[in-house]
């Protein structure tokens, strides 16, 4: 079973990771309880990017204004420890995917992939085509205010307790022109018993 929940500001994580008691010995029933299965991943995955768009939609209609916007997917830095690096990439591709089943978030938000992926293709289609920005400077070419211009990024950490464990997702939203955090928000995942 799934739990998310979600956080406008995560304040210190400290304070739920630090704990009193020692833990009591594990046995392989409790060891095979609290592993994440492809079905806790996949339904993970989906209620968050859910959550996600619709937290960025809100985002884009009352903070901005209705304000054309553009952002580019970062990766999110996988530190859970539990979940490899392909079985990682699939659950943002999930939640990539759920982003753009919001009509509202696909109509008003470009939403562009950075990072090493992308970069090795632009160094590619540059070589064989030219450069695709040709004279402009910078995110000009996106065709939006370039306030309007950030970058999406995510930082996951795994959090083990005796009765439950989970991965903590914390996404953030920086401006391209100065570096302005405009907006975090927290996704807590827990799975197993608990």
């Amino acid at each position: 079973m799934i739990r998310m929940h979600s956080a406008a500001v995560v304040i210190g994580l400290g304070a739920i990771v630090m704990g009193g008691c020692a833990e009591p010995k594990t046995t392989s029933n409790d060891v095979k309880r609290n592993t994440i299965t492809i079905n806790d991943l996949r339904e993970a995955a989906s209620e968050t990017g859910q959550s996600l768009a619709s937290d960025l939609t809100e985002l884009v209609r009352y903070d901005f204004g209705g304000e054309r916007v553009a952002m580019f997917l970062g990766d999110i830095d996988n530190r859970t420890q539990s979940v490899s690096t392909n079985d990682f990439d699939v659950v943002q591709r999930t939640m990539r995917s759920e982003l753009y089943s919001n009509r509202f978030f696909r109509d008003n938000i470009q939403l562009r992939e950075t990072g090493p992926r992308t970069q090795s293709l632009s160094n590619r289609e540059r070589q064989a085509s030219g450069d695709p920005f040709a004279e402009e400077d910078g995110f000009e070419g996106l065709k939006v205010d370039a306030d309007y211009v950030f970058f999406l990024n995510g930082d996951a950490r795994k959090l083990d307790r005796r009765d439950a464990t989970g991965f903590f997702l914390e996404m953030t939203l920086t401006r391209e022109s100065n570096g302005e955090i405009v907006w975090t928000n927290s996704y807590f995942v827990q799975y197993g018993e608990g």
